[in-house]
């Protein structure tokens, strides 16, 4: 078997980290405090001996009257992005970035790989929750928000030069 929960709970235990495993569900589940929120949650499903996915869930539901525009955020952070995208579920408000591991049945995911998408969902997510927040509890319009967060991407790379 190419990935199993085996293979994701040793990385996990390689980096001292704790987590609960659900094994009637296929998945694992670990919380961790970040810069900008606390608590994202991270849901690693296994989906097949090929695929698992990386769910990095933000830490508040979005009510009602603001996922629209929330939505309109998140669809504005997605255009552009390489590996992986941000998801809201219109029923209840969840928001999660979504990551994608894979692999052949004759190889492992590698202990690398699984580091790095780990924590491209936690360092997505803490990137763009402060857009999230303002739109959620300033009423900020989405597309000024984004403006915000890709100005600040622009910024950073001309001080890395």
């Amino acid at each position: 078997m190419a990935i199993s929960l085996d293979n994701l709970t040793e990385y996990l235990d390689s980096q001292d980290w704790n987590y609960t495993v659900h094994e009637e569900k296929n998945y694992i589940s670990l919380r961790m405090n970040m810069k900008t929120v606390d608590s994202c949650s991270l849901i690693l499903d296994v989906i097949d001996d090929t695929t698992v996915l990386f769910y990095t869930v933000f830490p508040i539901k979005i009510p009602e009257e603001r996922r629209a525009a929330v939505a309109e955020f998140l669809c504005r952070a997605n255009y552009g992005l390489y590996h992986g995208n941000f998801e809201i579920d219109f029923r209840d408000g969840e928001i999660r970035y979504k990551t994608t591991g894979m692999t052949t049945e004759a190889e492992e995911l590698d202990e690398e790989v699984i580091g790095r998408l780990v924590n491209l969902g936690f360092a997505m997510t803490d990137r763009y929750a402060p857009g999230i927040l303002s739109v959620l509890y300033a009423n900020d319009e989405p597309e000024n928000a984004i403006a915000r967060i890709e100005n600040r991407k622009k910024d950073d790379e001309e001080q890395d030069s």
